[in-house]
């Protein structure tokens, strides 16, 4: 067993990063030199403003205090509020949400600056500067269009702003340590998965568990190394559907997923991996008084399996018929072998949504 202490407690909690990061930037903390506290800061401010110099110096720092899980009223905590107190100048602060193994959405990122910024009515943008650190499998999935002034930090950056520093501890060498586990585990993800008997391994599921996976982290890996062989690779998303890692057609500029009026209602219609299979789904829009009625959706439905059957396009099949918000019509099983072959998959996929995509537009 890995006697790491952030293996233990836990990589994928948030509250350890923050928490090593408060124990390296408070000033109360005094195993942390302020040299070492300022290079901290010199070097975040680098990977943002890479032309630019640090605008103060480290003896103009009063204090530095840390604030985790930073409470406004009872509605949002910040998971990371750093406070520099400067001589004779505002105050500088960092703002750190965090995500390990799950996805940020742009509500909580407007949410998190909306709020701040409220308590500093004389807000000046050059003192607050807004990050997300994403530090696991949240590195490969979709981030927001639109990041609302934050600046996203990937491990590699982090592992750079912090590695190297002169601290000789167990907290920051623990850590130091699992951050570049971490991306190593991303770098030899393709050898251990040549390795395997395959990514949903039921009979050996000790296997990816030992190698140091967390969860269904190699499905999040797996699905970023698919990507790599697509015709557009940069059209497919990765996202956390509910605790169930999936990849849909995304598009360009979300442009991936079809549209279609049909009995007056509007339809998005979309192709998703969830696992091992590949789905044409079907998002139906509205709530109870504008959305496609179950017995109009059934019959668009039959249609579209009907012609898709008539298809016989790689060898899929309808799925349990259902009715809510996102309902899955049809289904490819495209893993076939041990290690399945990721070109070939990704080429089925492309192929499936070049095909299927027509006989969607053409049902009245």
């Amino acid at each position: 067993m890995n006697d790491n202490f952030v293996s233990i407690v836990g990589y994928q909690l948030e509250k350890v990063h923050t928490g090593v990061i408060r124990w390296l930037m408070d000033t109360l903390n005094t195993n942390v030199s302020m040299d070492t506290k300022y290079e901290i800061i010199r070097r975040t401010y680098s990977m943002i403003h890479p032309n630019n110099s640090l605008d103060f110096g480290k003896d103009e720092i009063i204090a530095i205090t840390c604030f985790p899980e930073y409470a406004i009223g009872r509605k949002r905590k910040i998971d990371l509020v750093i406070r520099i107190d400067l001589a004779k100048r505002p105050s500088n602060y960092f703002v750190i949400e965090m995500k390990v193994d799950s996805i940020p959405y742009k509500d909580q990122l407007s949410g998190t600056k909306t709020d701040f910024l409220q308590l500093m009515p004389d807000y000046d943008p050059k003192n607050v500067t807004f990050f997300l650190y994403l530090l696991g499998t949240s590195s490969v999935c979709q981030v927001p269009d639109e990041l609302h002034s934050f600046h996203i930090v990937s491990l590699p950056n982090i592992i750079g702003i912090y590695r190297g520093l002169p601290v000789h501890h167990y907290i920051y060498n623990d850590w130091m340590s699992e951050l570049e586990a971490e991306a190593a585990k991303r770098d030899a993800f393709i050898k251990d998965y040549e390795q395997s008997i395959g990514i949903h391994d039921r009979d050996r599921s000790s296997y990816w568990q030992n190698k140091g996976y967390r969860g269904r982290q190699h499905h999040y890996y797996l699905y970023d190394e698919m990507k790599k062989h697509a015709k557009n690779s940069q059209h497919w998303a990765i996202d956390n559907g509910g605790n169930n890692p999936v990849m849909n057609y995304w598009g360009m500029k979300q442009n991936g997923w079809e549209p279609k009026s049909y009995d007056g209602h509007a339809i998005l219609f979309y192709w998703e991996f969830n696992h091992e299979d590949f789905f044409l789904k079907a998002c139906l829009h509205g709530d109870d008084t504008n959305k496609i009625s179950q017995e109009s959706f059934t019959t668009l439905r039959a249609q579209i399996i009907d012609e898709l059957e008539k298809a016989a396009i790689e060898n899929g099949a309808r799925t349990r018929p259902t009715y809510g918000t996102f309902v899955s019509i049809f289904k490819w099983k495209l893993f076939k072998g041990s290690p399945a072959n990721l070109p070939h998959i990704m080429e089925k996929a492309d192929k499936i949504i070049a095909l299927t995509r027509p006989i969607i537009k053409r049902i009245q």
